[in-house]
């Protein structure tokens, strides 16, 4: 099962994230205060990029077993809160990131806006680690108390800072690869009730043409009659194979007529309603009713 990133927070939370698609809920419960939840599922990494990022995290970790230090850390506005599961490197980027201020202008940030410089800091952050790093690097911050329950690809690559007002959670998790097969499987799900609709629909339009074949050609005489005299006059292999492909689709017709009125039925009881549902319903009574032809 993919692993999943929960974020709760008591306001709209801003985040900087990718996600798997499908993956995403936003719950709303208006409490007091009113109570965010979000919950997503990271991406893979793209192809080729695994041992970019196995190499970036052993050159950092033999950085850090050298001893480089707390001593050099940015001793500006923004401070470290969490760095228990951090490396020494991480540390100083984000510091560094946090500590920068937008030009006034800038056309990607108001400057006299806190919650724009924010959203700045942000992209800021994660723009660096990415260059850096590699993907995929989420980064969530908000003035107002939040918490996380959130999955780490390695150790030491998770760390909350704050500036200001405003907290910063940033970390880096990236799904493991699927395989072709998951990967149709998951797609098959997602797209379910869209494969259902469709079957339906089609089911639909295949009975009604049927139908309307068959009341032509197989309901009386004089409709097979004009089918014997239309295909006399024409020659060649497919009318001389007409008039016994007709009459084996007769015969097939009064026997699969019972088992298509209950798969018509079964289709449409769980559908939304709606006029497809009300014409494949009075299709799949007419199929169950129609009696034999006899002789």
């Amino acid at each position: 099962a993919d692993q999943v990133h929960v974020i709760v927070g008591v306001d709209d939370l801003s985040v900087n994230i990718r996600y798997m698609k499908g993956s995403l809920v936003y719950l709303r419960a208006e409490t007091n205060p009113p109570l965010r939840c979000m919950m997503y599922s990271s991406l893979p990494p793209p192809h080729g990029e695994e041992e970019t990022l196995a190499r970036a995290a052993d050159a950092t970790n033999d950085d850090d077993a050298e001893g480089g230090a707390k001593g050099d850390m940015p001793a500006g506005p923004a401070k470290v809160l969490d760095a228990s599961d951090a490396s020494p490197d991480l540390v100083r980027a984000v510091l560094r990131c946090l500590d920068e201020d937008p030009s006034s202008t800038s056309d990607d940030c108001k400057a006299d806006d806190p919650d724009s410089v924010a959203t700045w800091r942000s992209k800021r952050v994660k723009d660096t680690l990415t260059e850096t790093y590699g993907t995929y690097w989420h980064v969530v911050h908000d003035a107002k108390p939040f918490g996380a329950a959130v999955s780490v690809s390695q150790p030491g690559r998770k760390v909350l800072c704050v500036r200001g007002k405003h907290s910063y959670l940033v970390w880096r998790h990236s799904a493991s690869r699927k395989s072709v097969l998951d990967i149709f499987f998951r797609q098959m799900r997602l797209d379910l009730p869209r494969l259902r609709r469709v079957a339906r629909l089609s089911f639909l339009v295949v009975c009604s043409i049927y139908a309307v074949w068959y009341r032509a050609m197989c309901d009386d005489d004089a409709g097979e009659a004009s089918s014997a005299n239309s295909s006399s006059s024409r020659k060649g292999v497919i009318a001389g194979a007409e008039p016994t492909l007709t009459r084996y689709l007769c015969v097939a017709g009064e026997k699969a007529a019972p088992f298509a009125g209950v798969l018509l039925a079964v289709l449409f009881a769980f559908s939304s309603g709606g006029v497809a549902s009300t014409i494949g319903a009075r299709y799949a009574r007419a199929f169950s009713k129609r009696k034999p032809k006899t002789a």
